[in-house]
Order: C-alpha cells, then structure tokens, then sequence
C-alpha cells in the first residue's frame, strides 16, 4: 500500500519530475518509464490498450469533436456491454477496478508485465499491483473479440452517446 500511495502521488506531479521522484522516492519496485517528455503523451490508457492513440481514423475523428469526449473507461464500459470485450483469464488486456468502476487498463505482455499509460503522464511497464492506490483492487483480464474494428465500436458508442445527450 505504501508503494501504491506514493505512485499516486508521484502522479499527481508534472510529467517532467516523475522519472526523478520514482527513483527518489520509491524503493524495491520493478517499474519503468517507456516514453519520454518529449513524446506526445495526450492519448490515455484507453486509447493506448485499445490501440487508438495512432489510429489515422480516430485522431481525425476526435479533431470534429467535442474534445471531452474520447475512449474512457466509459467507452471500455461500452464494449463490455455490447460483447466486444470479453472476461478471459488468459486475455492480455488488465482493467483495475475500485468497488464501482473500471479506472485504468494495461496490456499484459509476453513476460506478464503490464504497459499501461498512467493519466496524462508516462506510459509505464510494470508488476500488476505497482499502480497508484486510485486504480482500485480489483484486477480482470480481459480480450478483444476477434476481427473486430475498436474504431467503428468507438464511432457506435458515440453515437449512442450523442442520442442520449439530445
């Protein structure tokens, strides 16, 4: 829990001092940091899970859009609802969860580790629970069902949305 508080701080901070506060700060950890200030960091844990941050079609999409609205934890909400996104125990894809909702997701890779892009800061590598304590306790695996274009289940979720906000 100390490790856990102590990331959450650290995340609280400008991007430009978490390198020198986790290596300052937090002792015995695994974590590293896999991009840089000078990379753009504007995309989400979403938009990094779900491979969006450098889809052609979504970053032109969400330049005509209303800029608070992109792939959240609700969009994931969406998938999940609309069978898209599967519980699957050997699933790559890792959501945290506090008691009422997803907060964050990573992708698992081959060695077990966790990528995952940490709120408007770096993206990360990482044991399964070195998360800042916000991300919640509960932790699923999840899949993508197979074929499928996260992009056109993104442009349904918006439209959904947008014909309730009306």
């Amino acid at each position: 829990m100390d490790l856990r508080n102590t990331l959450e701080g650290i995340t609280q901070s400008h991007i430009s001092a978490h390198d020198r506060l986790l290596s300052e700060r937090v002792l015995n950890h695994t974590i590293r940091i896999l991009s840089s200030i000078r990379e753009d960091n504007s995309y989400n844990c979403v938009m990094y899970a779900l491979d969006l941050q450098n889809d052609q079609r979504y970053l032109e999409l969400r330049k005509i859009i209303d800029p608070n609205i992109h792939a959240d934890t609700s969009f994931l909400n969406y998938l999940i609802d609309e069978g898209a996104l599967l519980l699957d125990s050997s699933g790559n894809l890792l959501t945290y969860s506090n008691e009422l909702k997803i907060t964050h997701i990573g992708k698992i890779d081959i060695q077990g580790r966790v990528i995952s892009k940490w709120g408007i800061g770096h993206l990360y590598e990482h044991a399964i629970h070195e998360v800042p304590i916000s991300y919640g306790d509960q932790v699923r695996r999840y899949s993508l069902i197979e074929n499928i274009s996260v992009f056109w289940y993104f442009e349904a979720y918006l439209k959904n949305r947008y014909e309730k906000l009306t």
